[in-house]
């Protein structure tokens, strides 16, 4: 196993460009990027936060990403996809969108969890700020009361892949504050569209420790699709 991810980190070296893009959630993502590791440059980055489904706008937004980035489907190396946790009629179409274009190209397809794809921008920012230890809890909504999350320390999101949680909503809450209270000394800080939906949840962590304001944007791929925390090929 060790040698297969080696293979494939010594192959992603030699890639320079790719497209990645995210439809776990109603509020999808799209980004265009160049080089790798400290050379890597964000080409463009859009948001397919629409009314309309991902089926009637991705296809759609990759063209006119690659207009807009002087790119042809030729020029491209690899594409990189969200795999969820997420909406099942999303990720359906992310996922059979990248692997119809990884095939038909003979490119290959990394997979990457669409949460540590959330958290990761907001655990590099706050890693290198002082106000100390940060719980980084990213969360995107299920429906019906119900929310998929992630949680890890700054410094844990940034080491390691964190794996994502489906537990029954009250049950996640509980296993946070349990979380904190071994931990007095950690602030939180929460990612995703969950945290808006569903803020009586939230208002169950201790509030004198949450930092506000808190954004999980940016490109969502950027820092997820290299070294260790290269997904499998599809």
């Amino acid at each position: 196993m060790n040698g297969r991810i080696q293979l494939i980190n010594e192959r992603m070296r030699l890639m320079k460009r790719f497209l990645a893009w995210d439809t776990s959630s109603t509020s999808g993502a799209l980004v265009a990027m160049e080089g790798l590791g400290a050379d890597l440059t964000l080409v463009g980055e859009w948001s397919l936060n629409v009314s309309a489904v991902h089926s009637e706008r991705l296809l759609w937004s990759i063209h006119h990403m690659l207009q807009a980035s002087g790119w042809g489907l030729g020029d491209l190396d690899f594409f990189g996809v969200g795999i969820g946790p997420g909406s099942f009629t999303g990720l359906r179409i992310g996922l059979t969108t990248a692997r119809i274009l990884g095939h038909a190209l003979s490119k290959p397809v990394v997979g990457v969890c669409s949460l540590s794809a959330l958290a990761r921008p907001a655990a590099l920012q706050w890693n290198k700020k002082e106000e100390g230890q940060v719980l980084i809890i990213a969360a995107i909504d299920a429906c019906k009361g119900e929310f998929f999350g992630l949680w890890g320390e700054a410094h844990e999101i940034l080491a390691d892949p964190v794996q994502a949680r489906n537990l029954p909503t009250q049950l996640m809450i509980s296993e946070l504050n349990l979380y904190l209270q071994k931990k007095p000394h950690l602030r939180w800080l929460g990612v995703g569209n969950a945290m808006l939906r569903y803020p009586d949840l939230w208002n169950e962590l201790p509030s004198e420790r949450r930092f506000q304001g808190g954004r999980g944007g940016g490109a969502l791929f950027t820092h997820q699709i290299q070294g260790r925390e290269l997904g499998p090929l599809v």
